[in-house]
C-alpha cells in the first residue's frame, strides 16, 4: 500500500469507529408525521374485528360465481327473538 492509501485506510476507520461509538438516539416524531398518521379503525383498535379473517368469509369462490351468498340474521327485542335468511 502507499502512504496516501494507508492514510485514506486509517481514516475510513476512525470514522467507523466514531460511528459505533455514538449513543443510540431514538428518531423524534414531529407535527408532520402526525398530521399524516391514520389510526386503525376503531374495532380493530379494541381488538373486537379481526377484518382479514372477515374477508375470508365474504369473498366467494370463484368456481362459485354469481350464486347467493344466504346469511343467517338473528335480531333480538325485548320479546321476541326474529331470524332472518338474507341473501
Amino acid at each position: 500500500m502507499t502512504l496516501a492509501a494507508c492514510a485514506s485506510h486509517k481514516t475510513r476507520l476512525l470514522k467507523k469507529a466514531r460511528v459505533k461509538a455514538m449513543p443510540f438516539v431514538k428518531a423524534q416524531k414531529t407535527k408532520a408525521y402526525f398530521k399524516r398518521y391514520q389510526v386503525k379503525f376503531k374495532r380493530r383498535r379494541e381488538g373486537k374485528m379481526d377484518y382479514q379473517a372477515k374477508s375470508r368469509l365474504i369473498n366467494q369462490d370463484k368456481n362459485k360465481y354469481n350464486t347467493p351468498k344466504y346469511c343467517l340474521v338473528a335480531r333480538f327485542t325485548n320479546k321476541d327473538i326474529i331470524a332472518q335468511i338474507t341473501c
